[in-house]
């Protein structure tokens, strides 16, 4: 049965946002994002693209429907027709691998190149977002116990913990937590994962595009008892803290000055940012990192919803306020509809977060029928076009608004004056605007 197309209005058939061409950056003053390009508070939002997700990519017509998403695009319900760019997004996830299994092929991601990805984004308006997907639901820090991690900066990388208190405060075996999957020598940890963002065509890349987040891994950390408040195991959110530390620490010592993103532990853990959100921040050189964490069913709103745990699950609205009253920016990183992966709506998580200036990425821009994020699509679609939370509406707001500044501002004029020239008039006209309100 072919898939009923709705009626909605086409997405626009401009660009919502003009290509980054002159990259100038990110800082981080205290729990906000700040564009180096305008000077004002910058609030990704957008989408995630799986380009490492899939072990045997689907095809369309003989074509790889997910090797080349940044080019393709939805209208009336179907990702094939318009640009990623065009949806009001201002950022991307590429959610990539660095290898697949032996004898299962080459990754989307590899045959395209990250370079190829990131200048894609960067045409389209949007600010590209590297994670590493093979530290999924990983607990070490190097699962293989082959490296020798010198001290950087007086951080060394932790003891792996051998017990963790249970709820009656009782010292348990690590490898009895709920939930706990020990790694294999082969997994991919932290250092596993910095080793290869520093590699020497990575590092080129991140010097090179000073707009490039570094999202290090995805969803790294060891299972938590539950999402509700102080329900972790202590013994290893502090693992998760101190190894961040010590792999920021690493990157910036190789070099790597981009703004970097962490991933709470084990991705949906909301209150280890809280617990330890500001001593990662600090302990980072450049005081430039940022965080995420992944609303999937360690969350409900039960207004009602099927499976609600209160018991269990964080309330939504409680963890959404929480985080956009953290000491450090955070971003939603990864959400979906209900049909996947959540108990609750996702309108809900979408209108906290906008109320809360925090940013989000929709899981996952894909294409219909492919199985199972074919149930994706109305909400992919309304998380576009809804007038009132919808990315083509804010995309008028100037918080998600990059503002990339021309390298120059006449013909003929040298690259070398553009940036203070636009400084300059910038000034002017400020002091312009003011006089004349003056009078």
């Amino acid at each position: 049965m072919g898939m009923v197309t709705a009626a909605h209005p086409a997405l626009s058939a401009n660009q919502t946002f003009p290509p980054i061409t002159n990259q100038l950056g990110f800082h981080v003053e205290g729990n906000q994002l700040i564009s180096n390009a305008s000077g004002r508070q910058f609030v990704p939002a957008g989408y995630n693209t799986p380009f490492g997700y899939y072990l045997t990519p689907p095809e369309i017509n003989g074509t790889l429907t997910n090797e080349y998403p940044l080019t393709t695009g939805l209208t009336d319900l179907d990702p094939r027709n318009v640009p990623l760019g065009q949806t009001g997004a201002n950022a991307v996830r590429l959610w990539t691998v660095d290898h697949f299994p032996p004898g299962q092929g080459t990754p989307p991601n590899q045959i395209i190149g990250l370079p190829t990805l990131v200048e894609q984004s960067l045409q389209q308006g949007l600010v590209p977002i590297l994670t590493e997907g093979l530290t999924t639901g990983k607990n070490s820090f190097d699962p293989s116990n082959s490296g020798t991690y010198p001290p950087v900066n007086g951080f060394s990388v932790p003891p792996f913990p051998s017990y963790y208190i249970d709820w009656q405060g009782n010292p348990q075996p690590i490898s009895t937590i709920p939930g706990y999957v020990p790694d294999k020598p082969d997994d991919w940890g932290l250092w596993q994962t910095i080793q290869s963002w520093t590699s020497p065509t990575n590092l080129a890349l991140f010097q090179a595009n000073p707009d490039l987040i570094l999202n290090i891994a995805n969803e790294w950390g060891a299972p938590t008892f539950s999402n509700n408040s102080n329900s972790s195991n202590a013994a290893m959110e502090k693992y998760w803290a101190d190894s961040y530390q010590y792999a920021i620490n690493y990157l910036r010592s190789k070099g790597i000055n981009n703004t970097i993103m962490v991933d709470t532990q084990y991705g949906q853990y909301a209150p280890a940012i809280l617990d330890y959100g500001q001593a990662i921040e600090n302990a980072d050189p450049a005081h430039n990192t940022i965080f995420s964490v992944h609303i999937y069913n360690g969350f409900n709103d039960c207004t009602p919803q099927p499976g609600c745990q209160a018991n269990y699950q964080a309330n939504l609205e409680q963890s959404i306020n929480e985080l956009g009253k953290a000491k450090v920016p955070v971003i939603i990183g990864e959400y979906s509809n209900q049909t996947y992966q959540n108990t609750y709506n996702y309108t809900n998580l979408v209108e906290l977060a906008n109320a809360n200036k925090i940013g989000w990425l929709f899981w996952t821009w894909d294409t219909p029928g492919d199985t199972p994020y074919d149930s994706l699509a109305p909400a992919m679609y309304d998380v576009s076009t809804n007038p009132g939370y919808g990315l083509q509406a804010l995309s008028q707001n100037s918080i998600y608004q990059l503002e990339a500044v021309p390298s120059t501002f006449f013909p003929g004029e040298s690259a070398f004056l553009g940036l203070p020239f636009f400084l300059g008039m910038r000034y002017l006209r400020k002091k312009i605007d003011k006089s004349g309100k003056d009078n």
